[in-house]
């Protein structure tokens, strides 16, 4: 019976009765032979019952120990789980506990130390954390001019308005005022302005814990850049050099990337923002022809009345203003016409009102002769005239309407030929 489960109680069976044993019996046994099989049959049932009592018994008793095991065992694990949530959360709490520590100001004071004998510009403590955190700061809060105003913002230290709150009531805000002075992008700084924040800059990168290899990177790249030759042939392409560079590194920091050495100067950044330069140049020649050129055809004049009839002016042939002086528009670069036109994209393969082959091409955003396939230089054809010279200056005093030297296309008269 081992290994074989008791499904049945069996201690409450009963013996059966002598009568019915007996009558299982052959009739051919005597009395006494009767009552002695009845008695053996009798004793075998006993045998027999008391064996399943005890085993039944056994089965019960290891069911009963299970049970307690499987108790115990369950206990076990709940009691290990809740020492694992009480250590976890006490190992939380340290950590907070840390996390508060750690923000906390150390100080660290020399007893013997004075202040210092003058005052260092500084940045506020917005543009502070930012650069602590690697983000992008514009340049201009570098320079002195935004440090000076900073210094005195305990002046203007907040700016209350009353603004609709959520139940229809009406609240009032504070918030802190923000800087007189408009903080200009890094492209449109001057110079001066640039160069003036670089010690600023320096020292706060210093301040708020950049690694001493990047300190140093930043420090070589600025330095270089203020002896380059290209600040020699237009200072403000160093500027655009920089606000690329610097918009370029935080992104790829922003990024998680690799950072790229600052330090070395790339030469078609620079040749690009040389070129950036110049283009704006152009842009800026443009929109001072187009003002010009309103103001020339519709003078204002000091009266009581309001007029807006234009002064009439001379007119040649063709369409092309012979007295260059009082012309209504500047010469187009490209085909030397005076009419309303978009001279940034002109495309004409002709003088103006002629047949007359139009002696230069714009090719990516270059002005060039045709004939030998040469850089013409723009400034001298829009203004008139142009000082720059050099290594970075890249193109001819030729006339780009006619191709010829010795005159702009503002003094050309091939139309009038």
């Amino acid at each position: 019976m081992a290994g074989t489960r008791i499904e049945r109680d069996p201690t409450r069976d009963i013996a059966p009765e002598a009568s019915v044993i007996e009558a299982a019996l052959p009739a051919t046994l005597t009395a006494d032979e009767r009552t002695a099989a009845v008695d053996r049959a009798l004793a075998a049932w006993q045998t027999h019952h008391d064996g399943l009592v005890a085993a039944w018994q056994a089965q019960v008793d290891a069911d009963a120990a299970e049970a307690r095991d499987r108790e115990e065992a369950a206990a076990a694990e709940q009691l290990r789980l809740e020492e694992a949530r009480l250590a976890a959360l006490k190992e939380a709490e340290d950590a907070e506990r840390a996390a508060q520590e750690a923000k906390r100001p150390k100080f660290s004071v020399d007893n013997d130390a004075v202040a210092p004998v003058t005052t260092e510009f500084q940045v506020g403590p917005t543009t502070r954390e930012d650069l602590r955190k690697g983000k992008w700061v514009a340049w201009h809060l570098f320079t002195p001019e935004l440090c000076r105003e900073e210094m005195n913002s305990y002046q203007l230290e907040a700016v209350y308005t009353l603004v609709p709150g959520d139940d229809g009531n009406v609240v009032m805000r504070s918030s802190r005022r923000g800087t007189k002075t408009t903080v200009l992008p890094d492209r449109r700084l001057s110079f001066e302005q640039w160069s003036s924040g670089i010690p600023i800059y320096l020292r706060t990168i210093k301040d708020v814990g950049w690694p001493p290899l990047v300190v140093e990177q930043w420090n070589t790249m600025l330095f270089k850049l203020q002896h380059h030759n290209a600040r020699f042939q237009d200072p403000r392409a160093v500027v655009l050099y920089s606000a690329q560079l610097r918009d370029d590194w935080h992104r790829d920091f922003t990024d998680g990337k690799v950072l790229f050495n600052v330090s070395h100067i790339c030469e078609t950044r620079v040749t690009n923002a040389l070129l950036a330069s110049k283009m704006q140049d152009f842009d800026s020649a443009i929109a001072e022809a187009k003002a010009t050129a309103s103001a020339l055809r519709a003078p204002t004049q000091s009266t009581s009345k309001s007029s807006t009839r234009p002064e009439p002016y001379t007119k040649g042939g063709a369409h092309f203003q012979t007295d260059a002086a009082n012309a209504g528009h500047s010469a187009c670069v490209i085909c030397l016409g005076r009419h309303t036109h978009n001279v940034a994209t002109c495309t004409s393969d002709t003088l103006h009102g002629t047949t007359k082959k139009a002696a230069t091409t714009r090719r990516g955003g270059v002005l060039t002769n045709i004939t030998n396939n040469t850089a013409v230089c723009l400034r001298y054809n829009v203004r008139g005239a142009c000082n720059a010279m050099g290594a970075g200056h890249n193109g001819a005093h030729d006339c780009s309407g006619c191709g010829k030297a010795g005159h702009s296309a503002q003094a050309c008269t091939a139309l009038r030929a």
